[in-house]
């Protein structure tokens, strides 16, 4: 039986899984997104640092943060350019 977390019972059925403090609903959708990235397998971790860092290259090189020969900067970039 699945108990709704916006009952009485629901609600206590989760404090007492420790995913949730008080009535917040906001640690127990961070404990579901811990959990859910728990169960990736490697192979998908890697992807996602592979993407990550594709898309650093792709915005870092035009916008030059990565200094290369192909795009200058008169200004200097700042300490949070960097994504």
């Amino acid at each position: 039986m699945r108990i709704g977390r916006n009952t009485a019972a629901g609600a206590e059925a989760l404090r007492s899984s420790g995913m949730v403090h008080g009535s917040s609903g906001m640690v127990h959708a961070i404990g579901i997104v811990n959990a859910e990235l728990r169960r990736w397998p490697a192979r998908r971790w890697w992807i996602a640092l592979a993407s990550a860092t594709a898309t650093y290259v792709l915005i870092a090189i035009p916008t030059d943060l990565i200094n290369t020969p192909f795009f200058a900067r008169e200004v200097p970039p700042t300490g949070w350019s960097s994504p």
